[in-house]
């Protein structure tokens, strides 16, 4: 430590002032404004020293989430074709707000208060976030995101959602089981107001770079092109923010602001065969309709059918009991001729 030479030398203009500089040591200024104090600092610190109490921006590099290369990954997308659908895939969710004592939020591993200082951190969204290929694009926000140990492809950002999905093919390729699940009290409702029950619940640990927070999906049987989809209460409690546009989630973190890019192109590939799922189940409903409209006329016809022979047998009925009549009256006349 190099003192200044005049340290400790009170100068008699500012003998009766009240701030006082410790590295001058006398009255005369603050400590956090004095000049030779803060040439001093940053003196060493272009001599390298001091780097463990410099608090560096993240740059864009750093602020970009990496995913571990050996995690197991959730990629391949499958479907089968079933008669009766149980559910509609674009739903808007209805079901009431949850507050989940699960729902907690650690940084590796360390448990964090509901505020920090931290977590006042600007999240901005720029222009140059832009790739000017793809400006114009009517893409959703597609992301790969760890979950519980897998590295899971095709996870649908879905601030509409006020649950959080995980599609029962993806549950069973992460290797859980039936009896890993817990029972649901919801109802999921579509676009058309049509119910689904999903299958039950399960609890498992979502990560978003050094966040950590467990959160409740809803297992559900249905074709989608997607493994999951994270709905707005795991946005809410990550204090992050997305933008389809811009194509990134961002989120605060004890570092500076971190971020998610979305993948364009997974995007677009999930919209054909969501499309495409869609094609299928129009054209099942439509074989349904005509199937049973077929049902229906058939049924008609034979109704018809029976009706007709129904009056037809009820007409020679009454036929032959006519021409019974007429040969009973004929055979009194004959009686009463010959009796005169």
């Amino acid at each position: 430590m190099i003192w200044p030479v005049s340290r400790g030398r009170q100068p008699e203009r500012s003998a009766h002032s009240k701030e006082w500089c410790d590295y001058h040591n006398f009255y005369s200024h603050p400590t956090n404004r004095c000049i030779q104090w803060k040439k001093y600092i940053q003196d060493k610190i272009d001599a390298g020293q001091f780097q463990e109490y410099i608090d560096r921006p993240l740059s864009e590099k750093d602020k970009t989430v990496k995913l571990t290369e050996n995690r197991r990954v959730i990629n391949t997308i499958t479907y089968s074709e079933k008669a009766e659908p149980n559910m509609i895939q674009d739903m808007a969710v209805k079901c009431c707000k949850r507050i989940r004592d699960h729902d907690i939020f650690r940084i590796d591993g360390v448990t964090v208060e509901p505020w920090e200082d931290w977590m006042a951190t600007p999240l901005v969204f720029s222009t140059k976030d832009i790739d000017q290929e793809i400006e114009i694009h009517n893409d959703p926000l597609i992301l790969t995101i760890p979950i519980s140990g897998w590295t899971v492809t095709k996870v649908l950002i879905d601030g509409g959602s006020s649950m959080n999905v995980l599609y029962y093919d993806t549950f069973k390729r992460m290797g859980f089981k039936d009896e890993d699940l817990v029972s649901s009290p919801y109802t999921i409702y579509g676009f058309n107001g049509a119910s689904s029950k999903p299958k039950r619940d399960i609890t498992l640990e979502v990560h978003a770079g050094p966040m950590k927070q467990e959160a409740n999906f809803s297992v559900i049987d249905a074709p989608s092109p997607y493994n999951a989809i994270m709905g707005r209460l795991w946005l809410h409690r990550l204090k992050g923010t997305t933008c389809t546009y811009h194509q990134y989630l961002r989120f605060p973190t004890p570092w500076g602001e971190m971020q998610i890019k979305g993948d364009q192109m997974e995007a677009r590939n999930c919209q054909a065969i969501e499309t495409q799922i869609n094609l299928d189940k129009n054209d099942r409903r439509r074989k349904k309709a005509i199937k049973d409209k077929a049902e229906i006329d058939q049924y008609l016809m034979d109704t018809k059918h029976l009706e007709l022979e129904d009056r037809q047998q009820k007409s020679s009925y009454k036929r032959g009991e006519c021409s019974t009549g007429v040969v009973k009256d004929a055979q009194n006349d004959e009686k009463e001729k010959s009796t005169k």
